[in-house]
């Protein structure tokens, strides 16, 4: 049997799962490294020593070291890395949680959100792809939720870097140094048509795009690269060029009165979030609610295999507060139903807001 060939991608030509162990020792403190050291290297199987070189690198590579002595203006740029999940995940799972994540706390559509879903998923195995599509985020007037949408990609994106301003030379430096996702709060007041830093934005959605710049005092030439994932939010027109390379999300403000969570949009981000495999429907008639003769929300119905009623109760034994290790009869209930096709003799009505009737 041949051996299977391993990704020169991975740090040091090592299994994944020891990359993922190389890089959460890298995060780790000078204390709380020289205390795990010598148990993962040998869990890892290697010397005490090549352990130590590959964290070294992998700090390197994260940005983690700053220059000793550093007394230049600011501050040394370091971005937020979160380490990767060791453990498999269910993809659409991710994705089902993150629509439900963005609708939450912002007025937008169900695809709209599954945009932004993606879109979050996309920094996280953009080094796959060819093409980095800008995400540009407009509405028709202020208080319509940019800056709040903006706020979640920065804590759901790979390697986040926030600005409320950045200059066109800073642009591609920046990337060049740390390759972020790049997330630009009211662009309009500095992204200018026609500027060094319009056309960096413009040139950077396509992998293998640079820029050349004479560095030092000697004007050495030196090539910047300028791929990297953009989002920027934006009140009124964007660039026809930029709008182009993006893709757009329009917010608009809420309404008065507009439910922010009872909806069904809601509903079917909730249901798909929580892999609900039974149907949802809004009864506008109350014709459904009547001949199940419902009296009050919510009120469960369990049928058995034949589609015959053998329960009607309550979720659990609390009431109006949960109570700790409550019954679950419904639960009960239906695993009864499931095993011998009858529901259990004791049953308790449920209890919730009547039903309003429309007449």
């Amino acid at each position: 049997m041949s051996r299977p060939q391993q990704s020169t991608e991975i740090a040091a030509g090592l299994p994944i799962d020891s990359a993922v162990e190389i890089e959460r020792l890298a995060s780790l403190e000078v204390a709380d490294y020289e205390m795990a050291r010598r148990k993962a290297a040998k869990s890892l199987g290697i010397r005490v020593s090549i352990l130590d070189d590959l964290r070294e690198r992998k700090r390197r590579e994260l940005k983690l070291d700053l220059p000793e002595g550093d007394v230049g203006q600011g501050r040394p740029l370091k971005p937020r890395d979160i380490l990767p999940w060791p453990d498999p995940i269910v993809g659409d799972r991710i994705s089902s949680s993150l629509s439900v994540a963005f609708q939450k706390y912002v007025r937008m559509s169900h695809a709209q959100a599954d945009v932004c879903a993606f879109w979050v998923l996309l920094s996280w195995t953009i080094d796959k792809f060819s093409y980095a599509p800008r995400l540009c985020i407009t509405s028709p007037t202020k208080g319509c939720g940019k800056t709040t949408l903006l706020t979640l990609l920065g804590k759901l994106c790979r390697r986040p870097l926030v600005a409320g301003s950045i200059t066109g030379p800073g642009l591609f430096r920046v990337i060049e140094l740390v390759h972020p996702t790049l997330l630009l709060d009211e662009s309009e007041k500095y992204l200018q048509i026609g500027s060094e830093f319009h056309g960096a934005l413009n040139q950077g959605h396509r992998r293998g795009q640079t820029s050349y710049r004479a560095c030092g005092d000697d004007h050495e030439m030196r090539e910047f690269d300028t791929f990297c994932l953009v989002a920027f939010c934006r009140n009124g027109r964007t660039p026809d060029d930029l709008e182009q390379r993006s893709i757009v999300i329009e917010l608009q403000r809420r309404l008065p009165g507009e439910p922010t969570e009872d909806s069904f949009d809601k509903m079917r981000a909730f249901a798909a979030h929580h892999g609900f495999s039974f149907p949802y429907v809004i009864d506008t008639t109350q014709e459904v609610t009547r001949a199940y003769d419902a009296q009050c929300t919510p009120d469960f119905f369990g049928f058995n295999a034949q589609d015959e009623l053998q329960y009607r109760g309550r979720l659990d034994a609390s009431r109006m507060t949960p109570v700790p290790n409550a019954r679950r009869d419904l639960f009960e209930a239906m695993k009864q139903v499931a095993e011998t096709g009858n529901g259990p003799q004791e049953q308790f009505p449920s209890m919730g807001c009547s039903i309003k009737w429309k007449h």
